[in-house]
């Protein structure tokens, strides 16, 4: 919708006055927002029922039809940012996410008028506000009724990638694409595969649902077309653009790419700088770890979602932008699963996909995981690499945003993460909002917490803990890993981070790796003897190390790291200077 397309409809005034699908409002000194939204389930339902693509709710119209203006959410300047925030606001109350499609604020006759553009229910859902839906009954509001909501419901469900372009044949589509196409399916065959080859390529796709008995379908010319059979896709021509920024975010290069997808999504792959790079992610190592920026399944998963999600009859295009350290993708269309925490929660499956007829063809060569399960993938790929979670930028209900990280952000979120392979995901995903800096829930503060990830100070900000004084937790919660105690032997009383005492008696558990053996017998010989200079510290733990396992060589200098770390944490404290320095535990009310 545009301005000039609502002026068209002001200029009608008084005779395109209100029907199923248009009404006007005064709203002179504003509208409470969930009338607002019950008008949006009304004309939303009415425009789905009406077989229109659009409703239009007008606030500045009397019920004569003089223009009065409206100053609802109006600000100093236009477009005022109030009205755009309803989008979401709308988005956050719907059943099924949708919201409005555009907000139109302008002057018509020296007065300020605002459009709501409203589409229409999705086909076999009523659009419902606050878990009701509700319809238009002259000028009233009414409870959608039954025989409306049983039109709705026996609706089949309208697929854009399975409708057929009647002016194409398989001679539109691009040979090599096609040649990909059957090795792919053949390899999905495994031992069956013989039962295809004596198929022509047609008969192949129409079982591999891509074609539609013979026909070619929108989603066979996005996977298997050419540049110019895409030109007969009506209201859209399919693209995927890749942009190179600078530091800066000044644009230093960019392309576009076009069907056939199932090829050009490689060439998009590689015009992705993923470089090896050097990361320190053990505290008590001098030597980094060598890993690519980026994951390439990862890579590959993202892009191909953007394709199989993206509500092409917006006239939208897939973007991939490229950053210093970090990749955006965008596609038009609603986030279906609502948020992360939903699409990472365990068994979920999504209720829909926008293009079911598109996804199968994905799925049957190769372009998609299986099991509808890769955006949790990709987040377990990121928690196995150490490196932030991708981020689901969801402030626009009608666009999905990604943003994915190819380097630390935060050295002690990815010391956790390696130090507790086994977390569970949605504890990372905790951890990774933490790192973030965005809001937690009560139960995700309580998890990080509970588990010593995370201390709350005055200000009530949780603050990481320092990994090495983490317990390490399976993924029910539990303490993984062997005790570096004997058997039957009781842990002493030992001080951690924030000078609060362990309980006594409990058996906490510890990696098997010297970093957290010396932790424990630096903690456990200041315990014993009060204080020691770190030389004497260094030899009484190269002879417990010795007796234990018959060797000890811990050099001095690793001891000394530990010591200032622990300092830093205030789990020790030092008198002295340089190698006359004692080294005590500090106390609890230090």
């Amino acid at each position: 919708m545009s301005k000039a397309e609502v002026i068209d409809i002001l200029g009608e005034l008084p005779r395109s006055f209100e029907t199923e699908i248009l009404e006007f409002k005064e709203a002179k000194n504003g509208f409470k927002v969930k009338e607002l939204g019950q008008y949006f389930s009304a004309l939303s339902n009415e425009a789905n029922l009406k077989g229109r693509h659009n409703a239009y709710l007008i606030f500045g119209v009397e019920d004569s039809g003089e223009i009065c203006g409206t100053g609802f959410r109006q600000e100093p300047e236009m477009p005022s940012k109030g009205l755009q925030r309803l989008k979401k606001e709308i988005a956050d109350q719907t059943n099924n996410g949708i919201t409005f499609k555009e907000i139109e604020e302008l002057e018509y006759k020296g007065k300020r008028v605002v459009a709501f553009e409203i589409p229409p229910a999705a086909r076999g859902i009523p659009t419902q506000w606050a878990k009701a839906a509700y319809a238009r009954e002259g000028e009233s509001l009414v409870p959608l009724p039954l025989d409306k909501i049983d039109e709705i419901r026996n609706q089949p469900p309208y697929d854009w990638s399975r409708q057929v372009i009647q002016e194409l044949s398989i001679d539109d589509l691009d040979e090599r694409a096609v040649r990909r196409a059957r090795e792919k399916i053949s390899e999905g065959y495994g031992d069956r595969e013989g039962l295809i080859d004596g198929l022509d390529d047609l008969e192949v796709l129409d079982k591999a649902g891509i074609t539609f008995r013979g026909q070619i379908t929108n989603a066979a010319v996005l996977l298997l077309g050419t540049r110019e059979s895409a030109r007969f896709i009506l209201g859209a021509l399919p693209k995927i653009t890749w942009t190179l920024y600078e530091g800066d975010g000044k644009e230093r290069a960019h392309a576009d790419f076009y069907p056939p997808f199932l090829l050009t999504v490689d060439e998009v792959h590689r015009k992705i700088r993923n470089e090896e790079k050097r990361i320190m992610l053990d505290p008590d190592s001098l030597i980094p770890e060598h890993v690519l920026e980026y994951d390439t399944w990862s890579l590959r998963e993202l892009i191909s979602n953007a394709i199989a999600h993206q509500e092409y009859d917006r006239g939208g295009k897939v973007n991939v932008e490229e950053f210093p350290g970090r990749l955006i993708f965008l596609n038009e269309g609603s986030f279906i699963p609502g948020n992360l925490e939903t699409a990472l929660s365990r068994g979920y499956k999504p209720p829909y996909y926008r293009n079911p007829f598109l996804v199968e063809a994905m799925l049957s060569v190769g372009m998609l995981d299986q099991n509808a399960l890769g955006i949790r993938t990709v987040c377990e790929k990121a928690q196995e690499r150490c490196m932030p979670l991708p981020t689901y930028h969801l402030e626009d209900p009608n666009r999905v945003r990604v943003e994915l990280f190819g380097s630390v952000l935060d050295e002690r979120y990815s010391q956790i993460i390696r130090m507790h392979p086994k977390l569970p995901i949605e504890t990372v995903l905790a951890l990774d909002k933490m790192q973030k800096g965005a809001s937690l829930t009560d139960h995700e503060r309580t998890i990080l917490l509970e588990q010593g990830f995370a201390t709350s100070g005055e200000d009530g900000i949780l603050r990481f803990t320092s990994p090495e004084s983490m317990r390490t937790h399976d993924a029910d919660g539990g303490i993984e890993g062997e005790s570096a105690l004997s058997d039957g032997e009781e842990c002493k009383e030992a001080v951690v981070p924030g000078g609060h005492p362990r309980e006594k008696g409990k058996r906490y558990g510890m990696k098997r790796s010297e970093k957290h053996k010396l932790r424990y017998h630096v903690i456990s010989l200041l315990q014993e003897r009060g204080s020691l200079s770190r030389v004497a510290l260094t030899k009484e733990i190269n002879d417990r190390i010795a007796a234990e396992e018959g060797r000890g060589d811990v050099d001095g200098m690793i001891v000394y790291r530990l010591l200032k770390k622990l300092e830093d944490e205030t789990v020790v404290m030092s008198e002295g200077e340089t190698r006359a320095k004692v080294w005590s535990l500090k106390s609890n009310d230090g």
